[in-house]
């Protein structure tokens, strides 16, 4: 029996319109590149395929297997590859690009704030009480009579070069000592010439630094050594009148530690109304007023005595009244003796005093603010606003509230109202809790 066959290029051309709608067109046709290709020229016979080249399993051109189910629906084999024109299509199409993550971590930070520590420094005046050494302050009242000249004992020196020797001259002078621990003052006293008659206490007195001048200082050697230099000798001992005057520069002496005259005279005592009546009673009545009243005004009066001459008895009740020692110096060495033993009696006093004093302490200290610096790098605040969460300790605050928080101009934080108030007045520093979320990220409800 004659079988009526179909042109070739029609069946190609149904089962290329099959595979593309994935529609079973029988056997699949072989796909054929090159030389080896049915050629489809007007003009040219096709032969027949016969029954078993139809019912036999079709393969391309590497001799695979077709996938096409037959046109009776019977199962045969198939490839798991899908058909090359199929390949050829699916091959063509862009895999998708990933997701972009625009939007960086679901929660952008989570920090307990926790305040700026700046450095203070706190100025605080107290009064305390301490032990406060007090210099004791010191008054030579030295006479320059003109028996001074005399010889002391047998020594060829004069009475006043032996005391210029013990007091300026030497490796150690005595004065130069007394001024490391003492304030101390000097003046000489002689009568002034050409006095006459009473014209009041001390109106006699010549002093080489008068009474307004003397200044009680501390090293102040050099200074002394001077004014030793340029003194002059005069007429008269007026003691009394001398001793008295010089009480005066006390007066005004403000200072808790103890105050001492040391008289050195080598003759007895004369007053002004009678300058030739030596160790009369008035003088001698006149220097007891005068000791007596210095250690009225605190002042201790101690006397030594210089030369062979001279009226011990009196002397020592003159250092009696005084409060103070009396020593007799008949040789050079016996009058640097009586100078260290009055000075035993000169002591640097120990007191207890209120001062005040400045003390100054530096410390670090917390310093709140109602402002909080946050990084939001690209996105910007809006980014994260629908889904933020602000809490302090613990109690959440409602966004761009007048009592809550808000995000200013600046990208800061800033707290509002009763949140501020709470925040910088809190006793404990309060912990603000902040929690800014990406809403396309926030798993969850947005807060």
């Amino acid at each position: 029996m004659t079988r009526k066959t179909t042109p070739k290029y029609s069946r190609s051309l149904l089962c290329s319109l099959a595979a593309i709608v994935s529609v079973a067109c029988g056997e699949a046709p072989m796909v054929t590149h090159g030389d080896e290709a049915d050629s489809i020229d007007d003009g040219v016979t096709h032969t027949a395929m016969s029954s078993e080249q139809m019912n036999s399993p079709v393969t391309d051109e590497l001799g695979s297997p077709d996938t096409t189910a037959a046109p009776n629906g019977s199962d045969v084999p198939t490839n798991e590859s899908p058909p090359r024109d199929q390949q050829l299509i699916m091959e063509a199409q862009p895999e998708p690009e990933p997701e972009a993550d625009v939007c960086g971590p679901s929660i952008f930070p989570q920090t307990n704030n926790v305040p700026v520590e700046v450095e203070r420094t706190i100025t605080e005046t107290i009064e305390v009480e301490v032990e406060v050494e007090v210099p004791p302050t010191v008054l030579m009242l030295l006479d320059r009579s003109l028996s001074m000249t005399e010889q002391i004992g047998d020594s060829d020196a004069s009475r006043w070069q032996t005391l210029q020797r013990i007091l300026f001259e030497g490796d150690e002078p005595l004065l130069q000592g007394i001024s490391k621990t003492a304030n101390l003052g000097m003046t000489h006293f002689t009568a002034a010439r050409g006095t006459q008659g009473p014209d009041g206490s001390g109106h006699c007195v010549d002093l080489t630094v008068p009474v307004d001048e003397i200044a009680f200082t501390s090293d102040n050697f050099e200074q002394l050594a001077s004014q030793q230099d340029g003194v002059k000798l005069g007429y008269g001992t007026p003691t009394g009148e001398a001793l008295a005057a010089v009480s005066e520069s006390f007066r005004g002496l403000e200072t808790e530690g103890e105050k001492h005259i040391i008289v050195v005279t080598d003759g007895e005592p004369a007053h002004c109304n009678a300058l030739l009546d030596f160790s009369s009673e008035q003088a001698t009545g006149y220097v007891l007023q005068a000791a007596h009243d210095a250690a009225a005004m605190g002042i201790t009066v101690h006397v030594i005595g210089i030369g062979p001459d001279i009226n011990g008895a009196h002397l020592a009740e003159m250092a009696e009244a005084g409060g103070g020692q009396y020593r007799s110096a008949l040789t050079g060495d016996s009058l640097a003796t009586a100078f260290s033993d009055v000075l035993r009696e000169v002591d640097v006093v120990t007191i207890e005093e209120v001062q005040t004093r400045t003390e100054v302490e530096t410390m670090m200290e917390e310093q709140r603010s109602c402002e909080f610096e946050l990084e939001f790098g690209e996105l910007g605040p809006d980014a994260f606003l629908q889904a933020g969460h602000v809490a302090i300790d613990g109690e959440g605050l409602l966004l761009d509230d007048e009592d809550g928080w808000t995000i200013d101009d600046r990208d800061m934080l800033v707290l509002q109202g009763r949140a501020c108030d709470t925040y910088m007045t809190s006793e404990d520093m309060p912990q603000v809790a902040v929690e800014l979320a990406c809403p396309n990220r926030f798993l969850g409800t947005p807060r």
